[in-house]
């Protein structure tokens, strides 16, 4: 390992950096994204030498910037990476109070011999999205219309090669950072000018609620697992692409509507298996409402169908939540 670290360092091989942050640059790659892009290059570089490829993704993540270590177990060699926030979905090591995760998710209880020392000014990954990876591909049209409101229709083209990238996106603990993920502008073409036009001229009141409108009924209900097998929430672009959508998707996808099309700030609302949003509004509204900040946070549930702006679901109108600003 260190001969081949030392092969690595040496100047003809400084190009192989510069091009893939410039990939990663290009295509608006996150954090994550960059990592799995990596993987794929040295597996394809070293198809038949897995642990060549881990040492070649480690070397190039560490002179990215990125906090990184190599690990060994049984005679194979395994990449760990720092993470701000949890992850699911993947076995971790605690070293020096922070969180390093296998990147191997069929790897389980197994014993690890790590290189402990760190890189100079190497941080942690990322994990939220503030911007969508810029990907081409064949989209997925869907016709989407409210009921209460069915005027409100809009054609939506969703890339699947976005969809797919979203899918083998790791699982975040922190719902907030799906919803300020926002939606791909391929999305955004197709569905934003129908709920400007929708919401024009209307109160902000009358704003929301012909949103909330829009995705209580432009979607039908199914819980993750009778879609997926598994529990897993959606990124907006997902909603729009998946027939089913539950609780979390729907709240996720309106706070971005809200925030981008009113002009809101939002609440998440996680209740004990629900997940709801509220709404501060610059006006007083009337209804059932959360204090934040100072600030009153009206409810508004994109789950609990035909309900309007200030209306709880009846079983959870006295039930504690904790409040997650977007």
């Amino acid at each position: 390992m260190a001969d081949a670290w030392k092969v690595l360092s040496e100047a003809k091989y400084a190009g192989i950096i510069a091009a893939c942050l410039k990939i990663r640059d290009s295509y608006q790659l996150p954090d994550w994204g960059y990592l799995f892009f990596l993987e794929a290059m040295a597996n394809a570089f070293l198809p038949e030498k897995p642990n060549e490829a881990r040492l070649l993704e480690m070397f190039i993540l560490s002179q990215s910037g990125y906090q990184v270590r190599i690990a060994r177990s049984d005679g194979q060699l395994y990449l760990l990476v720092a993470s701000l926030g949890n992850i699911y979905e993947y076995t971790y090591l605690t070293i020096g109070g922070r969180n390093y995760y296998v990147i191997d998710k069929s790897v389980g209880g197994s014993s690890f011999y790590v290189y402990e020392r760190d890189f100079p000014r190497a941080q942690p990954f990322i994990w939220k999205m503030s911007k969508l990876p810029l990907l081409a591909g064949d989209g997925k049209k869907r016709t989407l219309h409210g009921r209460r409101h069915p005027e409100v229709q809009a054609v939506v083209e969703v890339n699947k090669y976005l969809v797919e990238f979203m899918n083998e996106y790791p699982r975040c603990s922190d719902w907030k950072n799906y919803a300020l993920a926002s939606l791909s502008e391929q999305a955004k073409d197709g569905l934003y000018p129908a709920l400007r036009q929708s919401i024009n001229g209307k109160s902000k009141k009358e704003a929301v609620d012909i949103l909330l409108d829009f995705v209580q009924t432009a979607f039908e209900y199914q819980t993750d697992q009778e879609q997926f097998g598994k529990e897993r929430p959606l990124f907006g672009d997902e909603t729009l692409y998946y027939p089913y959508c539950d609780c979390e998707d729907r709240s996720i996808l309106f706070s971005v509507l809200v925030r981008e099309l009113v002009g809101l700030d939002v609440a998440l609302l996680n209740y004990p298996q629900h997940l709801a949003t509220a709404v501060c509004f610059d006006d007083y509204v009337e209804g059932d409402y959360f204090e934040l900040d100072g600030k009153r946070y009206v409810v508004c549930d994109p789950t609990y169908i035909g309900s309007h702006v200030g209306e709880a679901m009846p079983n959870f109108k006295n039930t504690k939540a904790t409040i997650i600003k977007v």
